[in-house]
């Protein structure tokens, strides 16, 4: 429950259903970054948590958030955000009372020394807060429809190793289109990741409209858009470089002298 001084310039009120409420409010066209609760040493266990809770906005310009911040005895922290659907959802223009929800799994590492819960808002509106609770989150959770896939520590990793995949293969694309070699490798390759890429950015959709968060969908959408539009780009290209090569080869051959 919040209490009168909890926040600096925020105000406590009354909600609905009798609980008080935090209303933050941000009239600045930059936006605020807001911290709401700090936790330290919170009582949590395998194989995740969340903090819960109930949340209204009115009049916010772009996408604001809530997040979560975890931070570990090795130094690591790493963040959920409400940048998904249903109960993480963004905070967008209007919205009466709703459910929100931050998840994190733990995936077999130590529970963390500190969290942090900060309400982020890219430009003006107002904000208010119902109690917020921190609670257990596994696989009964995630039967619900609103567990995420992996955590957004994760998805930067996927992102990262996705796009160092691509870059790879494009430079390597590249290198033998330009000599005029490994013609079948080079057209199944790009033919492949353009038909992948199509896959990938299929499933980040879906991951998207099912309510996964921005740490899940995103790195999906995201690999999937540049492998078909890259990929799909590079073919006709590809395939022009290999006929050219080809012409030469035949131009070359019949210039050539016949034998006596």
């Amino acid at each position: 429950d919040w209490t009168a001084d909890a926040i600096p310039g925020a105000q406590v009120v009354a909600a609905p259903d009798g609980a008080r409420s935090l209303r933050v409010a941000s009239t600045s066209p930059d936006g605020i970054t807001q911290r709401l609760a700090t936790i330290e040493q919170p009582a949590v266990s395998q194989p995740g948590y969340a903090l819960v809770g109930r949340i209204r906005h009115r009049g916010v310009v772009g996408d604001g958030y809530l997040e979560m911040w975890s931070h570990f005895s090795d130094g690591g922290r790493y963040f959920s955000r409400t940048l998904g659907r249903g109960r993480l959802a963004a905070l967008r223009g209007d919205a009466d009372w709703r459910e929100f929800e931050l998840p994190f799994f733990l995936q077999g590492a130590s529970p963390p020394s500190k969290i942090e819960l900060n309400l982020v808002l890219p430009g003006e509106g107002e904000v208010w807060l119902g109690p917020a609770r921190l609670v257990p989150f596994g696989p009964a959770a995630a039967g619900s429809g609103t567990a995420d896939w992996w955590s957004d520590h994760h998805g930067g990793w996927i992102g990262a190793i996705g796009g160092s995949l691509l870059g790879a293969l494009g430079a390597i694309v590249g290198v033998l289109a330009a000599l005029g070699r490994g013609r079948t490798f080079v057209l199944a390759a790009v033919y492949g990741a353009l038909v992948s890429g199509v896959v990938v950015f299929a499933v980040g959709a879906y991951a998207w409209w099912n309510g996964q968060s921005y740490g899940v969908w995103y790195p999906l959408v995201l690999i999937g858009l540049l492998c078909a539009v890259i990929d799909g780009a590079l073919i006709p290209s590809v395939r022009r470089r290999y006929e050219e090569v080809e012409l030469r080869r035949i131009s070359a051959r019949d210039a050539q002298p016949s034998a006596p």
